[in-house]
């Protein structure tokens, strides 16, 4: 089982801790290993996240929060694993829906 993060999710990762990573960058350790055991559990229990609706994405979209963060896992699960499409700042604007 893999958990594959899309470039747009990979992004979003990268701009949550950057600036945390300037800030304090224990913290943004921290942070990190918080994210990873999300998406170990979602990876483990893919059908744990609710439906969800992103523009342009696939029908089978679901959304879990990551614990200790502000994040929001919007991944699809798929045979080999899942893949995470955004992980979206809840602190931010909301992602459009279609």
């Amino acid at each position: 089982m893999t958990c594959r993060l899309t470039p747009t999710a990979q992004r979003d990762l990268d701009a949550y801790l950057d600036p945390i990573e300037r800030a304090d960058p224990r913290a943004a350790a921290r942070q990190e290993q918080r994210i990873r055991a999300g998406l170990a559990f979602l990876l483990a229990y893919p059908a744990a996240g609710h439906a969800a609706t992103l523009p342009s994405g696939p029908p089978n979209t679901r959304a879990h929060p990551i614990p200790g963060t502000p994040l929001v896992a919007h991944y699809e699960p798929e045979p080999s694993g899942i893949k995470v499409l955004r992980l979206h700042d809840g602190r931010r604007k909301p992602i459009a829906t279609r």
